[in-house]
């Protein structure tokens, strides 16, 4: 938390906003609980624990949204989908050969 979200006062780590009073302690442990979970799910995320991982994701976002968690998300619900994510793409099928052109087809496309 940079600002107080009452009065947008610079937040210098006091249990109380300097400039309107708002009590600041509560929201400074909710910002810590958040990044304490968005570490635990990176944990489980490196060890493959993907449901896990997406769980503590979760509950990071309710807390504090987060860029982060969103874009972990995202790749988790990818590699549930099945996406070949660090890998080349499969080649497409080739495509079926053309209809043989007629001859006068040909002739008016030379000009």
């Amino acid at each position: 938390m940079d600002r107080c979200p009452n009065c947008r006062a610079r937040y210098d780590c006091n249990p109380n906003c300097r400039r309107c009073g708002m009590a600041l302690e509560r929201l400074a442990e909710v910002e810590v609980a958040a990044e304490r979970k968005l570490r635990e799910a990176v944990a489980a995320l490196a060890d493959g624990n993907r449901s896990l991982a997406a769980r503590l994701l979760r509950e990071a976002q309710r807390l504090k949204s987060q860029p982060l968690a969103g874009e972990l998300l995202g790749f988790i619900r990818a590699l549930d989908d099945g996406a070949t994510i660090g890998r080349a793409a499969p080649a497409p099928a080739p495509a079926a050969p053309a209809a043989a052109e007629p001859a006068a087809e040909r002739r008016w496309r030379q000009w």
